[in-house]
């Protein structure tokens, strides 16, 4: 197609609408929509310290998490499974980042809808279970956290309790 530059990588949603990728030479992903708006994504280097800081927390209290960071397209970064971990926490990590960062709120938030009846189940993409949660960068989506392999009331803790200490550069 005339015009596409090969840095360049174009995802056709619906007809005209579509999300834009740019590969940046300093190794961060700028993400743009068809609006134009750009996101700079977290990187593998601040997924790699984030899913430390999760296993110091969880390590801490004497549990084995999974720590999974997705990008502002809810694609995985990092997986990252303490020894002893349950094997089932892996997907349910993913799940809650992806959930996190594709609806831009705590899957926390489903939790309690949820809970409260509300069928956010059906909704595509939704883990309603705590300890998934956005994370920004200067404002802009940046990705997101999903923890599992605790308790969802410890799991919800030791997320906010992490990302609240942690700054994207």
């Amino acid at each position: 197609m005339p015009g596409l530059r090969p840095e360049t990588f174009y995802l056709i949603i619906f007809g005209d609408s579509y999300e834009k990728i740019n590969l940046l030479s300093e190794g961060r992903s700028s993400y743009e929509n068809a609006g134009g708006s750009a996101m700079t994504a977290i990187t593998l280097a601040e997924a790699q310290d984030l899913a430390a800081r999760c296993h110091g927390a969880a390590q801490q209290e004497g549990l084995r998490v999974v720590a999974a960071i997705s990008d502002p397209g809810g694609h995985l970064v990092l997986l990252a499974r303490m020894d002893g971990a349950i094997a089932g926490a892996n997907r349910a990590a993913e799940a809650k980042a992806r959930t996190a960062v594709l609806y831009d709120r705590p899957t926390r938030a489903f939790a309690e809808s949820y809970r409260a009846g509300r069928p956010v189940h059906m909704l595509p993409d939704v883990m309603p279970l705590g300890g998934g949660i956005p994370l920004y960068r200067n404002g802009q989506l940046a990705g997101a956290l999903g923890l599992s392999g605790a308790v969802e009331d410890v799991e919800t803790r030791l997320a906010e309790r992490v990302v609240a200490a942690f700054t994207l550069g």
